[in-house]
């Protein structure tokens, strides 16, 4: 499906409430050029930001350290093909 439909080649991700960075960084690992983490959540911040420093090159990914309503009007530098947005239950 990846070669039927390139949503991949030259596009970017904006994962919104990424916690861990799971999303994002899945679509990194099936090509995707950029992956961009919106969260707020201190702690939860750092944990991404230490699975990103693991696992990606710097360029190829950025943490928007923001409320949701205010990191998705940023104007992305590489235009995303997707948009995920899992808020938190329990708020």
């Amino acid at each position: 499906m990846q070669n039927s439909i390139d949503i991949y080649k030259n596009k970017s991700i904006i994962d919104v409430y990424a916690g861990s960075g799971l999303i994002g960084l899945e679509a990194i690992s099936r090509g995707m050029k950029k992956s961009y983490f919106i969260e707020n959540n201190e702690s939860v911040f750092k944990i991404l930001k230490n699975n990103c420093n693991k696992i990606c090159k710097n360029d190829e990914y950025e943490i928007i350290f923001e409320k949701a309503i205010i990191g998705i009007e940023k104007k992305f530098e590489i235009e995303p093909s997707i948009i995920f947005i899992d808020p938190p239950y329990n708020k």
